[in-house]
């Protein structure tokens, strides 16, 4: 959190607020709760980028909150997990 503060510039700290929350639960549903709550406008998120078996048996947090999220979730694909042609 702190690096990603120290990242932004002075204009957009301004109109940007961050929050930070710790909770114990079911993270979907503790994150869909805590934007509910608190009338959150955009929800961002990383993912792994896990597909087919792996997805299936683990699911996704990511997937589950954008479908029941009540505002936008930004998903961004973390760059270790991206597909690179050989």
């Amino acid at each position: 959190m702190e690096e990603m503060k120290t990242s932004m510039s002075s204009e957009t700290e301004k109109t940007i607020e961050l929050k930070r929350f710790v909770a114990r639960g079911i993270p979907a549903e503790e994150i869909v709760d805590f934007a509910r709550n608190n009338e959150i406008d955009l929800i961002v998120m990383s993912t792994h980028g896990r597909t087919g078996l792996k997805h299936v048996l683990m699911g996704s947090t990511t997937e589950k909150v954008v479908r029941k999220a009540p505002c936008p979730v930004l998903s961004i694909r973390h760059p270790e997990h991206e597909f690179v042609m050989p």
